[in-house]
Order: structure tokens, then C-alpha cells, then sequence
């Protein structure tokens, strides 16, 4: 649902970009518009819904939107691909993650 989202949003910026500069469409134009954001609202609306009736992913889900600038929409995206990732490559992250934080074991060059 949410890659169909951003292809409604995509083709919605596609058309309004495309369109504008035609003369007499200006109501034909914002018509598609209006039914288009009631389309992406109501995709939001039904995502939020599926987020918040979602038991296994709910504590996952609020722990993340603590975060600024992330909602019930983001947090089930992501929580939704964290759980894709297969726990060897995320422990192989951590490793990374931590080898990055290390002193470097060479000198520094002067």
C-alpha cells in the first residue's frame, strides 16, 4: 500500500507539472487533483488503521515513533522492513556499526 501511495503521489505531481501549462484544463486539472487526495487520504487512513490493529507490531511501531517527523504510517513501514532483515545481517550491522566507533589501530599520520 504504500509504494501504491507514492506512485498515486508521483503521478499526481506528473500531471500537475505536465498540465499547467494548458490553457482551459485549469477544472478538468484540479477535479483529477481533488479525487486523487481523497484516494492518498484514504490509502493514509486505511494504513493508519492496519497500524493500529497490528498486536505484534504495535510496541515496535510506538517505539519508533518517537522519533521526530516519524507517524503510524512510517513506523509500520519500517517496522515492516526491520523485520525482513534476517538476524545474521543485523548482526553484522552491529558490527559494522561498532567497528566505525573504534580507535583506529594505526598511528595517525603527522
Amino acid at each position: 500500500m504504500i509504494r501504491r501511495c507514492a506512485n498515486i503521489v508521483r503521478i499526481k505531481s506528473s500531471l500537475t507539472l505536465t498540465m499547467s501549462n494548458l490553457s482551459g484544463f485549469a477544472a478538468e486539472l484540479k477535479a483529477v487533483s481533488n479525487k486523487l487526495d481523497a484516494l492518498i487520504a484514504k490509502i493514509d487512513s486505511t494504513m493508519t488503521a492496519i497500524a493500529a490493529h497490528s498486536p505484534q507490531h504495535k510496541e515496535a511501531q510506538q517505539r519508533l515513533q518517537t522519533i521526530a517527523g516519524v507517524g503510524p504510517v512510517v513506523g509500520m513501514a519500517l517496522t515492516n522492513t526491520l523485520e525482513r532483515v534476517p538476524f545474521s545481517a543485523m548482526r553484522m550491522h552491529s558490527s559494522l556499526s561498532r567497528a566505525s566507533t573504534l580507535e583506529p589501530t594505526t598511528p595517525a599520520i603527522r
